[in-house]
């Protein structure tokens, strides 16, 4: 037992120390067999890389690179805010410069001061407003981008290191581009906030001195009225702090200050003005030198009065009529220098056309609106103000009765103003108000009435000019185009009776915004219109506003003016060829038709109607269908059909219900046919579906004619009717096919009759064909020995037996 516990003990020693040898010698690193387990462990890793890491990492390059190319375009492209950095400054300057004035005495401020200020302001306002919206907008999409900037900063998967050297340096590179158009991006938007902090201050100091401007408007229109100065009898010189002439200079000084101001901050505006100035002056030149060298060149230019005197100062009149008026409020200083540039051009164009006394007049009231003129731009009262506005007043009022008392006409050549007598009379009433005002120490009053008296004279007669040239100009162009293919579409004795009127409506629009103005009524009056138009009405349930309504109205008007201008031209190339057929007319008719439906449907639109609000109309309008407009509806109907099927065109011979002529038009309710005697007659629609219709031209214009004639019986018939068969075929205006007849119709009681039956090509020519051949052929038989007999009446025979 004692030997094999011993063998046993051995055996386990020997098998510990044999296993703890290879253990020992399992632990000992063999270099070469550890480099190549490196590299095995490598090249795994850098498959496993290649196989998922670096397709990630190449498209996020592609991906990043594309967000900072765009992020950084729209940096350089869009946000440029230099020209509000620019402008900035000076807008800061002038908003001193008011808040300056605004805050000294209330009494140096009078009515005109606080309008030009508060339009001025209220375009700062404008301006500043648009800057703050395109500021927003940049820091809105500038914060973006730099959010998308600054994922690609902080992007882990591009910290790694990949075994691709190209690509690490390609991960490098949109790194540093993103860390530098970060940098960029918060220098930006620390500009843009630092940009909106100054525009929300100066929008805020705007906004405070329109309210006050505001209170003192309304306190001063309120005051004016009152006694504002001591009457001019009881005037004396240490009421006034300053003299006429420190008033006029320190008048000068702040109107030129605000007429800069003004002008620099409209120029995109006036460039649009300048714009359509050029364009109507080349055009006038070009027709002008066109027609100049036509053969009847002086016979043209003898039609023309004021572009015949000057084609630039012509131009120039209309433009100032109008072009002012482009401006949403101007200051009233911007207005008085358009208004001396206009007089003196328009005085100009008038000088030769003036009869001896009346240019002595006019010249009177060019001095008297300079003297108005330059009242009405001071800022102060003055004794001797009060002296000039009453001595300028008390001339206006002699010069007005002078034009009344003096009954001859103001112009040579030239068609006299209607409104010549009426416009004088208000002048004159005007101007005895302002004295009346002057001398009760309401002066406010008395330099605004004094100003509209002579600016309404003044301006009426500009007017006049204005719609002269625009007439002359629209004929030289009817001239041009006599040489053209145009010639036929245009009338212009037509179109200047349209014209017109076109010019007399917009001629009274300008003449009572310029009249409003020069009272100071015209925001008044404008907000008083748009509060009036604008106010939610209801009948019933149904809600509406004027605006709605007069956008209709406004919509389908100009829809009739569309159709009517389709109609005039093409109309006119119609009528000037009345004998051709065409189916131009049809045409012309559901081009109008469609007109007036889109119209109708963009008004609808417009004015906000819904659709169930239609419904209603129509059903009512169905109702009144059935009991009264059955017969214009019947004509409407009918004439939609007349132009699909086209049983008439233009230019058709027909005759319905007993009436004949030839279609002159195809109207939407009625058409017009005009007649051999010369008369337009009216037909309804309705009438030509339902009466019968005989068209003598609707595949040709040949009809066939007849001539009856009788022989002797002692003749040779079959001579007298180889002669007549001779005359048809020389004849051109006899159809060779169908072939002429001569036929022996009747043995009458003393002659042989023969009928003769032809075709020719036009119908308007039949009476005219007939009457040739029938005197031909009693030539010929007269020639022949060929007697035509006396039909034997019993009047006849009783004066043979006789």
């Amino acid at each position: 037992m004692k030997k094999f516990c011993r063998v046993t003990i051995a055996t386990i020693i020997i098998v510990f120390f044999f296993g703890a040898t290879q253990f020992v010698h399992a632990q000992k690193h063999d270099p070469k067999k550890d480099s190549l387990k490196q590299i095995a462990i490598k090249d795994s890793i850098t498959k496993a890389l290649a196989d998922t890491v670096v397709p990630k990492i190449v498209n996020k390059i592609e991906t990043y690179s594309f967000t900072l190319s765009r992020s950084s375009n729209y940096f350089k492209r869009r946000m440029d805010t230099t020209k509000i950095a620019t402008a900035l400054p000076s807008l800061e300057k002038s908003l001193s410069f008011f808040k300056k004035r605004i805050d000294r005495n209330d009494a140096e401020m009078n009515l005109r001061n606080l309008n030009t200020f508060s339009i001025m302001l209220q375009e700062s306002a404008n301006k500043l407003a648009d800057w703050q919206t395109n500021l927003n907008e940049y820091s809105e999409i500038l914060t973006k981008n730099n959010h998308e900037v600054k994922k690609i900063i902080n992007d882990a998967s591009l910290k790694i290191t990949l075994p691709d050297t190209a690509l690490n340096r390609q991960v490098k590179n949109v790194l540093r581009k993103a860390e530098l158009l970060d940098s960029v991006q918060i220098a930006a938007m620390t500009r843009i906030n630092v940009m909106k902090n100054k525009l929300s201050i100066n929008s805020l100091q705007v906004s405070d001195m329109l309210s006050e401007l505001n209170y003192r408007t309304i306190a001063f229109k309120s005051a004016m009225w009152g006694q504002e100065e001591a009457p001019l009898l009881k005037l004396k010189t240490s009421n006034y702090k300053q003299s006429l002439w420190e008033v006029v200079i320190s008048t000068v000084q702040r109107a030129s200050h605000v007429f800069s101001i003004y002008t620099s901050g409209s120029w995109n505006i006036r460039s649009i003005n300048y714009v359509i100035l050029a364009a109507f002056l080349v055009w006038c030149l070009l027709n002008y030198k066109r027609v100049s060298n036509y053969k009847d060149a002086k016979t043209i230019m003898s039609n023309l009065h004021f572009i015949n005197h000057s084609v630039i100062a012509s131009c120039i009149t209309a433009f100032l009529c109008v072009g002012p008026y482009l401006y949403p409020n101007p200051p009233m200083v911007y207005m008085h220098a358009n208004e001396v540039i206009r007089l003196i051009f328009v005085t100009y164009l008038l000088l030769p056309f003036f009869t001896g006394k009346t240019k002595l007049n006019w010249f009177i009231m060019l001095a008297l609106w300079f003297f108005f003129a330059i009242d009405d731009l001071f800022i102060e009262s003055s004794f001797g103000e009060r002296l000039w506005l009453l001595f300028g007043s008390l001339a206006l009022t002699g010069v007005c009765i002078k034009i009344l008392r003096d009954k001859s006409s103001m112009f040579n050549q030239i068609e006299e103003s209607p409104v010549k007598k009426a416009i004088t009379i208000l002048t004159l009433i005007l101007a005895a108000l302002s004295i009346f005002f002057n001398f009760t120490g309401r002066v406010t009053l008395a330099k605004i009435l004094g100003m509209t008296a002579v600016q309404s004279f003044t301006f009426t007669f500009t007017l006049m000019a204005f719609s002269t040239i625009i007439l002359e100009a629209v004929y030289l162009q009817c001239e041009v185009f006599r040489k053209s293919r145009f010639s036929d579409l245009i009338n212009y004795n037509d179109l200047k009776v349209k014209l017109r009127k076109l010019l007399l409506i917009v001629t009274c629009i300008l003449w009572v915004i310029a009249f409003s103005r020069s009272l100071a009524i015209y925001d008044f009056m404008v907000n008083a219109l748009s509060s009036f138009f604008n106010k939610q009405r209801a009948i019933g349930n149904m809600q509406f506003s004027f605006m709605s309504v007069a956008i209709f109205v406004l919509i389908i008007w100009i829809s009739s003016i569309i159709s009517q201008f389709i109609n005039f031209f093409f109309g006119s190339k119609l009528h000037n060829n009345t004998n051709k057929r065409s189916n131009l007319g049809s045409v012309m008719l559901l081009v109008r038709l469609a007109i007036w439906a889109f119209g109708f449907l963009v008004a609808i639109a417009a004015a906000g109607i819904p659709l169930d609000k239609i419904s209603i109309m129509i059903g009512a309008l169905s109702v009144g269908i059935g009991f009264g407009l059955q017969n214009i509806v019947n004509n409407l109907v009918s004439g939609i059909i007349l132009a699909f099927e086209r049983p008439i065109q233009i230019g058709d011979f027909i005759e319905v219900d007993g009436r004949s002529g030839t279609v002159k038009e195809i109207g939407v309710r009625s058409s017009k046919i005009s007649n051999v005697e010369g008369a337009d007659i009216i037909v309804p629609n309705g009438d030509m579906l339902s009466k019968h219709l005989i068209n003598w031209t609707l595949h040709n214009r040949n009809k066939r004619l007849e001539i009856g004639v009788g022989v002797a019986y002692d003749v040779d018939v079959r001579k007298a009717k180889q002669i007549v068969q001779d005359i048809l075929s020389r004849n051109e205006m006899v159809m060779k096919s169908p072939e002429p007849l001569v036929l022996l119709n009747n043995f009458g009681n003393s002659s042989v009759d023969f009928r003769i039956l032809f075709w020719t090509h036009d119908l308007n020519n039949g009476g005219s064909v007939r009457s040739s051949l029938m005197m031909e052929i009693f030539e010929q038989f007269e020639k022949a020995g060929i007697e035509i007999p006396y039909p034997k009446t019993d009047v006849y025979i009783k004066q043979v037996e006789n």
